[in-house]
């Protein structure tokens, strides 16, 4: 059904409930046949009333023709007025002062014009949320997009180091791979995964860096305060631990890179903390992409419920969350 049919029958509901309680109503007629043709004599009135008003008021007022408009509505009061008028003395023969009629009709202008500006506010808000939801989920594929192929060109380049040295761990670093991969497919469409299912996400990674880089890292994650209950949004953390594999290992050092993750929940609040040592060499790791990806989601998915700091030291890379789950 079209919109203006939609419309139309909506309006008729309205307009007949309205004439069913003006019948109701109704005291001073005995007669039903009487008291039918006042109720739909009145209700008519009032409809005429309002959608002349509507009209003047679409295509006057609001193209700011306020001349034309407050002329259009005087003219509309005086000849419905004097129809209510001349209504009373056919139908209860009596007569009731113009300017009363009048009021009347001001009133009831009034009260249903006021009805529809509250429900095109209403139609208003619900379309601006409809809009920002869909420039939410924009803004989500658009980042996703970004941190998917920037974590697998990543580890794919990790195997194709392992699989020039013929290393026995390529086996076990494809597995991995396909665990990760399989998450990432799985969750590329959800809103919110379980936080069990990200922090294994971790670990994967994590195990697929300890392959590549053997006694080379210290990682150590601690995990404490889990229930099955917690939910987070999916790749919102691996972008920190990234991060620090990336930009924490100099390969033309000897010096062992030192990973330590801490992840904990407290009263529904998620509490993430990594810290990472730097190189001889360290790159600049601010202005990563992933964590700048990271951050946008934060914004998007944790505004105002969330809170992140930062300290890129002369040594240490540390990285400091807290959101609501």
């Amino acid at each position: 059904m079209k919109l203006f049919q939609i419309k139309v029958v909506y309006h008729s509901i309205f307009w007949i409930f309205i004439a069913i309680i003006t019948y109701i109503l109704e005291y001073r007629l005995e007669k039903p046949v009487d008291k039918l043709l006042a109720s739909l004599f009145s209700v008519s009135l009032a409809a005429s009333t309002f959608y002349a008003h509507l009209y003047f008021f679409n295509n006057f007022y609001l193209q700011r023709k306020y001349f034309y408009y407050g002329i259009s509505v005087i003219v509309v009061l005086l000849i419905f007025g004097f129809l209510e008028n001349f209504f009373y003395n056919l139908i209860y023969n009596e007569s009731i002062f113009i300017i009363w009629d009048i009021l009347q009709l001001i009133f009831l202008l009034a009260a249903l014009t006021g009805m529809k500006f509250f429900k095109d506010g209403l139609n208003e808000k619900y379309q601006l949320q409809e809009l920002k939801a869909q420039k939410l989920e924009l803004e989500l594929s658009s980042i996703k997009s970004q941190i998917n192929p920037h974590f697998l060109f990543n580890t794919l380049n990790n195997l194709y180091s392992l699989s020039l040295q013929n290393s026995e761990k390529t086996p076990e670093m494809v597995l991995r791979l396909s665990e990760i991969m399989r998450f990432m497919f799985d969750s590329a469409q959800e809103q919110k995964i379980p936080l069990e299912k990200e922090i294994q996400y971790i670990r994967n990674y994590i195990e697929l860096e300890r392959l590549r880089l053997g006694n080379k890292a210290n990682i150590e994650i601690n995990v404490s305060g889990l229930n099955k209950f917690d939910q987070i949004a999916p790749m919102l953390l691996i972008s920190f631990v990234e991060n620090a594999f990336k930009h924490g290992f100099d390969a033309t050092s000897s010096q062992i890179l030192i990973i330590t993750i801490d992840i904990s929940v407290q009263n529904k609040n998620l509490y993430f903390s990594i810290e990472n040592t730097k190189g001889k060499n360290p790159k600049v790791i601010s202005t990563g992409k992933g964590i700048e990806n990271a951050k946008k989601l934060l914004n998007l998915l944790y505004l105002q419920k969330h809170s992140i700091v930062i300290e890129n030291l002369e040594r240490e890379y540390k990285v400091f969350l807290e959101l609501e789950l």
